[in-house]
């Protein structure tokens, strides 16, 4: 098996991008900090943890929940404790939040819905529906609710996405927009990235809107075109002249391109890769 065969059995075997990913990357509002880690349930387990209100949930199409506590540094309780809800398509995830939001409860311009009465603010985004329990101030629950949906990546926009690369350490203010043609290639303008680390070292993450593949005339002298993708390895791999490879990720449905930068991948990469890509939205 090639190295390219790899890389798509291992984002055919990953799945979609769990829930947990994204409350790992919450930061929480000023004040508070993270209260133990972050539980995932995939729904044949939802019972374990909403016992008696899964059914609700299970009609409505969920395919994982994360929960999340957050507390103050100086109290042993939460103060907020986050259910974030992965429905099988939007639809669901508005039918629930329309479930169980109250006649009663403040309209939020929050995602696509949201919902504050006192102690739960609720709100649903593409195929999302947050649940936050709350026994602090709304101010605090409110911007802890507007991180989390800066953070779902139904808006479509580059930068978030970055944030659902699995267990990857982002190097400081490497985030990048380049209008003109990334590393010299002809034709790959308007492009996203960011840098990651590892214990191998550094490379780089990219995201531009979904393109026909590089030719030869593209690459020029910058680099060979080792591989095209095909239907069952939507990969394009670069052998670039500096040594690095440059790989390009073609995903059905989805309206951005993704790429890595770097060092050819060994195994453990490979396996965040194909996590990643998996995970990026796709058009419903």
């Amino acid at each position: 098996m090639n190295m390219l065969q790899a890389l798509t059995l291992a984002a055919i075997a990953a799945g979609a991008a769990d829930v947990g990913s994204l409350l790992r990357s919450l930061d929480p509002p000023d004040g508070f900090v993270m209260d133990g880690e972050v539980a995932v349930y995939p729904a044949d387990r939802l019972w374990d943890y909403i016992n008696g209100g899964a059914d609700a949930y299970l009609r409505n199409g969920v395919l994982e929940t994360a929960a999340l506590s957050i507390r103050r540094p100086s109290e042993s309780l939460p103060s907020i404790t986050i259910d974030l809800h992965r429905m099988s398509a939007s639809n669901g995830a508005e039918a629930i939040f329309g479930e169980e939001k109250s006649p009663t409860a403040e309209s939020l311009k929050l995602g696509s819905g949201g919902a504050w009465q006192s102690g739960l603010l609720s709100f649903w985004d593409g195929p999302y529906y947050a649940r936050i329990v709350t026994q602090t101030t709304r101010d605090s629950t409110l911007a802890c609710a507007e991180a989390l949906a800066r953070l779902l990546p139904t808006r479509l926009e580059p930068m978030p996405i970055f944030r659902l690369f699995p267990h990857g350490e982002r190097v400081s203010d490497s985030e990048t927009r380049s209008v003109k043609p990334y590393l010299g290639i002809h034709g790959m303008t308007d492009v996203y990235s960011m840098r990651f680390r590892d214990s191998a070292g550094e490379y780089e993450l990219l995201l531009r809107k979904n393109r026909p593949p590089l030719t030869e005339k593209n690459v020029e002298k910058l680099g060979k075109i080792a591989s095209m993708p095909t239907r069952d390895s939507p990969i394009q791999k670069i052998d670039l002249e500096d040594g690095r490879v440059l790989l390009l990720f073609y995903i059905k449905m989805c309206p951005y391109m993704a790429g890595y930068l770097g060092p050819k991948p060994d195994q453990s990469r490979i396996a965040l890769l194909g996590q990643w890509v998996e995970g990026l939205p796709k058009r419903e």
